[in-house]
């Protein structure tokens, strides 16, 4: 094998097991350190690997790689949802709600931007039955480990003494 074709491997290796940890830390992740613990973290947790595999899939054009797209029958909602949530934000009355979400929900323009480009971004990376598979798994694994903490919870067994792990919405 050349060095080029090694470098090309690695980093297709390195993009699905990216998305893969990704789809397990998605459930799961949560941080003390923000006040509002369920959708702001996900998003920057989500934020923070499209950036990632935008610089992965950059090395991957600089090494010469295959630039692949995801082409799917959604293609032509996602754009209208895009289209709409923009003019829906020039036309609002409360256009920073609008682009970013309300405080204590972070799902305006931006954030759903933000996952499209992720879903663009990651798709190529889960080529093969194989890595779909294992995504899928690694979200059920990371999803039901988030349902045994809440069901916990909900029986007042509590795994930490963190103040956030003791709110009776976590």
């Amino acid at each position: 094998m050349k060095p080029n074709t090694n470098l090309k491997s690695l980093i297709d290796k390195a993009a699905s097991l990216i998305t893969i940890a990704t789809a397990f830390l998605v459930p799961i992740f949560f941080l003390p350190t923000t006040t509002e613990f369920f959708s702001f973290n996900k998003l920057i947790l989500i934020t923070g690997v499209t950036v990632l595999l935008l610089i992965i899939w950059g090395l991957k054009m600089i090494t010469g790689g295959k630039i692949e797209f995801a082409k799917s029958p959604i293609d032509k909602g996602i754009l209208l949802i895009i289209i709409t949530g923009i003019l829906g934000s020039i036309f609002s009355i409360s256009k920073g709600d609008s682009l970013y979400g309300s405080p204590g929900r972070w799902l305006g323009v931006i954030s759903f931007l933000i996952m499209t480009v992720y879903f663009y971004v990651s798709s190529p990376f889960l080529k093969g039955q194989k890595n779909i598979k294992n995504a899928i798994f690694a979200l059920l694994i990371g999803s039901t480990i988030s349902s045994i903490v809440a069901i916990l919870g909900y029986y007042n067994i509590y795994l930490g003494q963190a103040d956030f792990l003791r709110a009776t919405n976590f």
